[in-house]
């Protein structure tokens, strides 16, 4: 509901430039205490997504990198693993092999 009526806010001016005091007055009804924080951090982020080319926040977007980087970083962690694994399979199966080898060249 709140998000609706932010929104509402935000597209409702005809042209005019949004008034923060006002909007901040009509969400106080519903956010009441956590108002000021709650529009501190919307003009933060508005001001930001004016500002950057793409009309994205910064902060949205370095938490993107930031995800993209972290889960880059698990699956290089995967593949290391899967990797190491796969050598640890070879050497056993190499070491079985030559087991059998030398049992044959016995037998």
């Amino acid at each position: 509901v709140v998000i609706g009526y932010v929104e509402s806010q935000l597209r409702e001016t005809d042209g005019a430039r949004v008034d923060p005091k006002k909007m901040q007055l009509s969400l106080t009804g519903f956010l009441e205490a956590n108002t000021p924080p709650f529009m501190r951090d919307l003009w933060a982020l508005l001001v930001s997504a004016q500002e950057n080319e793409h009309g994205i926040p910064t902060k949205f977007l370095e938490k993107k990198k930031e995800e993209l980087r972290e889960k880059r970083e698990e699956q290089e962690r995967i593949a290391a693993s899967l990797q190491a694994k796969r050598e640890e399979v070879e050497r056993a199966m190499a070491a079985e092999a030559a087991k059998l080898r030398r049992e044959k060249e016995d037998a």
